[in-house]
């Protein structure tokens, strides 16, 4: 929980956080993302929030960015509104690319290997 100051923010709550304020609307939008963070630094930096909770903010928030790098590599786009690209809600049903032959192949030989070798450790063949 952010630690409250005894002056308030410009624009906020009394002794309550910038980037608790933004938060709380939630972060939809790579903009919304980066007003949170630049909030959340200068919380820090002036001692509102404390290096512990901008830590845990800062991991979750690349975890987001995480989620939208792999809508992008592998969403699909919808068809009136282009590629659709957002933090949260229902993402678009990942669109897997199709087998590979070789990838294929290869995974059968390590199989047929991993048989053979459980085989000469068994003592059959």
């Amino acid at each position: 929980m952010p630690r409250a100051t005894k002056k308030g923010h410009k624009g906020s709550e009394v002794g309550r956080p910038r980037s608790a304020a933004l938060a709380a609307r939630g972060v939809q939008t790579a903009n919304e993302f980066a007003g949170l963070m630049s909030a959340l630094i200068s919380d820090v930096i002036e001692g509102a929030v404390s290096p512990g909770i901008c830590n845990a903010a800062v991991n979750a928030g690349g975890k987001l960015l995480k989620v939208v790098e792999m809508q992008i590599r592998y969403g699909t786009a919808h068809p009136h509104k282009g590629r659709v690209l957002s933090l949260v809600g229902e993402a678009p049903t990942p669109v897997l690319p199709a087998a590979d032959p070789l990838v294929n192949r290869i995974a059968q030989l390590e199989s047929q290997l991993a048989a053979k070798n459980k085989a000469a450790k068994n003592g059959t063949h």
